[in-house]
């Protein structure tokens, strides 16, 4: 052994801090945070007196309109105690949203509330009026409740047809999604034939066929090994940078330090933070109080002085 990860090779995510040290130059790996803030020490990484500085973020943009809204929400399921109750959320414009929070918090009643396949008791779910309805697309958790064709390329045409669009144009639309998700070469085969991460591409593919300003996607990356997380989550990204507005449920921290702008955590059926990520990936305290952990690179760059999201983030400051 040479000392070199390579968990890649069957597709398993490395941990964060023995991944990190060989790319910055060394050798030792360690195992743990308190091994890991030792050894940065040690080779001069830390910030003195600087606190939990924040490297420089870009200035934050006007606010953009909204698209999406929960305005004063009471919701419960059939003879259960209510999720939300006088509840409020806004999505706006623009955004890459990722919600956060223990199991039985609300995160996927809040996206179907959004999307309209659930309906308050009390208070209203708004949308953005204009001269067309607001396209919404929905992706679920399990990607088998939406696919049911016999073949790829007459599972992303459903919906266009449905819409009664002639068939140049169905086509068209077809074939773009299926490039955009890199699935246009599998456009003959059987859904059911692809892996999970395919099926789950196909599943945005049959929802960006309908031209949708907003695309929800909930827990996109369960059940996906490392190399399908890390293509689902640059697919949103890619969706995202082409002007698509992206809420997406997850579990999973370092995604959501990795990729999201805004942070919603949510606890009980209430928010406990909303903000961008460097604001809520600071409060390790009351993230902890909801069973969720700071990603530990985030932590490790916190003790040295400093705030990095990603290695990257964290080469770059370290090495200068």
């Amino acid at each position: 052994c040479d000392g070199r990860w390579r968990p890649c090779a069957a597709w398993l995510r490395p941990p964060e801090l023995p991944a990190l040290f060989p790319d910055l130059g060394q050798t030792a790996l360690p195992l743990t945070l308190e091994e890991a803030a030792v050894q940065a020490r040690s080779l001069g990484w830390e910030c003195p007196g600087a606190g939990s500085r924040e490297l420089p973020a870009p200035p934050l943009p006007s606010p953009a309109p909204e698209l999406l809204a929960l305005r004063r929400v009471t919701f419960a399921y059939p003879d259960s105690s209510p999720i939300f109750r006088d509840f409020s959320f806004s999505l706006r414009e623009g955004e890459l949203t990722a919600i956060l929070g223990p199991n039985g918090g609300g995160k996927t009643t809040l996206v179907k509330l959004l999307r309209g396949l659930l309906k308050p008791q009390e208070g209203e779910a708004w949308s953005a009026p204009g001269d067309q309805p607001l396209r919404v697309g929905f992706v679920f958790q399990n990607p088998d409740y939406q696919l049911f064709s016999e073949q790829v390329w007459e599972e992303v045409a459903f919906g266009p047809r449905l819409l009664g669009l002639e068939p140049e144009e169905v086509n068209r639309r077809v074939e773009q999604s299926l490039s955009r998700v890199h699935l246009l070469d599998r456009a003959g085969e059987d859904p059911f034939s692809l892996t999970k991460g395919q099926r789950q591409r196909l599943a945005v593919a049959g929802v960006l066929a309908l031209t949708p300003r907003v695309i929800i996607l909930d827990e996109p990356t369960t059940g996906l090994d490392h190399r399908e997380q890390e293509d689902m989550l640059e697919l949103i990204r890619e969706l995202h940078a082409q002007g698509h507005t992206i809420v997406m449920v997850t579990h999973s921290m370092w995604a959501a330090a990795h990729y999201a702008q805004r942070l919603v955590v949510l606890n009980r059926g209430r928010i406990v933070l909303d903000g961008p990520t460097r604001e809520v990936l600071a409060q390790e305290e009351i993230l902890c109080s909801c069973n969720l952990k700071t990603p530990a690179l985030v932590q490790l760059s916190r003790r040295l002085g400093f705030m990095a999201l990603t290695p990257e983030e964290f080469r770059n400051h370290v090495l200068g």
